[in-house]
């Protein structure tokens, strides 16, 4: 249920059902580039614009984690995400 304008309140406990993350070049050469799912070696990802490329691998991010967890975008209930950079907010 929500709570105000951007606080909810469940019933019961939330579970994470599949999680999924990508990233670029930088991240494929940190010591964490094991744990990512997918990794780039094009900063942009083929996009004409950085802010379109970090879109691209969120939206990649999400399409994994769905095919992970053997699910559809209609069964999505919620999506918990974000960026180390704050520069999207989708």
């Amino acid at each position: 249920m929500l709570i105000g304008k951007q606080s909810w309140q469940f019933a019961n406990r939330p579970v994470i059902e599949s999680s999924a993350a990508s990233g670029g070049p930088f991240e494929a050469e940190g010591k964490l580039a094991a744990d990512f799912d997918i990794l780039h070696d094009d900063l942009w990802m083929g996009q004409d614009s950085y802010e379109k490329a970090h879109r691209y691998l969120l939206e990649e991010a999400i399409n994994a984690a769905l095919s992970k967890g053997d699910f559809n975008k209609a069964e999505m209930q919620f999506m918990l995400a974000g960026d180390l950079i704050n520069q999207i907010t989708p």
